[in-house]
């Protein structure tokens, strides 16, 4: 009983976690693994209109090699897939927070993979108005009218218009202003095309004045990158066993100060007695029925390495 007593306060926060997601509607959940592995498992347990479906993977364990290359790597192709100039993408993440280092670490690689993407939107936006290929221009300010619902509709057919007429040959200043002004339509289009926010599932221990978290989380949190959702403590945090995936082996500990070394490929699961114990306590908490308690999302969390290139996949 004492156990199912001390687990209350972390269901609760990971049902105000799901709740943030289902009110919040992203397209697509990013979970760092392996941290937020047992977290989708929880919420989908108390929430049933969260949707496991928008989760996906990616490698962030401090212990996978190049944690930090691999990370900017899954994004870049995470988001090279599933971005285009069509549409803006919202994105949500979760992480597990002690100092806030670890969800600092992974906030930047993501948010890094964002500006690079929204970079290359805006470039290969600007790229189509070429002012000596009179298709290619006229084709760009369609597109771009299209994509941008017709808000600057004057200003691009300003444009084309002194295309046509072949204004810009013999006034040079007005092209360098239009191109001026063209960028900045531009990339203020596609400043928000992307969103991302992360959800905080903080360990309540700490945050004191005694004990204070790291200043560039705190950062985050305040300018609202960063959600936060307080727990007594993470339950699943650092315990092997309450997390059912597992990574491939490169190499073991070696000394005391050494580190075992892991690729970014998830090649097998492991769920435990433990485990699944966890799992039917916090379902019986959140008054959902224990037996038909699963980890989800396998095969997802299996294909997590499709998006990385073929070097970190060793």
């Amino acid at each position: 009983m004492a156990f199912i007593d001390s687990l209350i306060p972390f269901v609760k926060g990971l049902e105000k976690a799901s709740n943030i997601v289902v009110d919040e509607n992203p397209d697509y959940f990013v979970a760092p693994m392996m941290g937020a592995v047992p977290f989708i498992d929880v919420m989908h347990i108390l929430n049933e209109d969260f949707d496991i479906s928008k989760v996906h993977y990616m490698p962030a364990s401090s212990h996978v090699v190049n944690a930090k290359s691999v990370m900017g790597n899954w994004m870049d192709n995470f988001l090279a897939k599933n971005v285009t100039v069509d549409s803006p993408v919202k994105m949500i993440g979760i992480d597990e927070v002690v100092s806030g280092s670890s969800a600092t670490r992974v906030y930047r690689a993501v948010n890094q993979a964002i500006n690079r993407k929204k970079r290359e939107l805006i470039t290969g936006t600007l790229f189509g108005f070429d002012i000596n290929d009179q298709e290619k221009f006229k084709n760009a300010v369609k597109q771009f009218d299209r994509i941008s619902d017709s808000e600057n509709f004057d200003f691009l057919s300003h444009i084309m218009g002194s295309r046509k007429r072949d204004v810009y040959s013999s006034n040079p200043e007005q092209l360098i202003n239009d191109q001026k002004k063209l960028r900045e339509i531009v990339k203020n289009h596609f400043a928000n095309h992307i969103s991302y926010v992360s959800i905080g599932v903080e360990d309540s221990k700490l945050g004191t004045e005694a004990r204070p978290r790291q200043r560039e989380y705190l950062g985050l949190r305040e300018n609202g990158d960063v959600i936060p959702v307080s727990v007594e403590a993470i339950i699943s945090m650092d315990k092997p066993n309450l997390c059912p995936a597992r990574y491939k082996l490169l190499s073991e500990k070696q000394g005391v100060r050494g580190h075992v070394c892991y690729s970014p490929v998830v090649e097998d699961f492991l769920v435990t007695d433990a485990y699944l114990t966890l799992l039917e306590n916090i379902a019986k908490i959140g008054g959902k029925n224990p037996e038909k308690i699963s980890p989800v999302n396998m095969r997802r969390i299996l294909e997590s390495s499709n998006f990385l290139d073929d070097q970190y996949k060793v």
